[in-house]
């Protein structure tokens, strides 16, 4: 009997960038992973992926000698769902996805310091197909560590998408 090899390679790359209220900026690219897709009769069509990303963090810090910049690096795993209507034939969708994140040093801004370098992230974002296998969204993230270890501000900010499929 003859089993295929899991097929490794990703469906599609993306780059984000975005911000905090709280003067903390994240830039970043990844890779996608499609999974099953499926469409309600005369409803909506949801399509399951998985991403992996890594961030580059720069977050305004107190310190002693006065605010300065902290930088980190971040990386996110999450699986993801996405809903479109019209049984996945609208040009627009949604995304919902939930993932762990750790970072290279906890997470500062301002006079706040995470307790935690690994943290959960989660998304939610609107956004639309551009053809060509592109796509367009703006995406709502938080990261914290779910009040696990105190200190707990956690950080939400606003960032802007593009995904290219393969």
């Amino acid at each position: 009997m003859d089993v295929a090899p899991p097929d490794w390679r990703p469906d599609g790359v993306f780059v984000q960038a975005g911000a905090s209220a709280r003067d903390a900026r994240v830039a970043g690219l990844g890779l996608r992973w499609d999974g099953p897709s499926r469409a309600r009769a005369g409803g909506a069509g949801w399509h399951g992926a998985m991403q992996v990303s890594v961030g580059a963090w720069s977050t305004g810090v107190t310190r002693a000698e006065g605010q300065v910049r902290a930088h980190a690096v971040q990386v996110v795993a999450m699986p993801l769902v996405r809903w479109q209507p019209r049984q996945g034939a609208s040009a627009w969708f949604l995304e919902a996805g939930l993932g762990l994140s750790v970072q290279d040093r906890r997470h500062e801004v301002g006079h706040l310091r995470q307790s935690s370098r690994l943290n959960f992230q989660e998304e939610v974002a609107a956004g639309r197909m551009l053809g060509g296998g592109q796509a367009l969204s703006l995406r709502l993230a938080h990261m914290s560590n779910a009040g696990l270890r105190k200190p707990n501000p956690g950080e939400t900010w606003w960032s802007l998408r593009w995904d290219v499929a393969f």
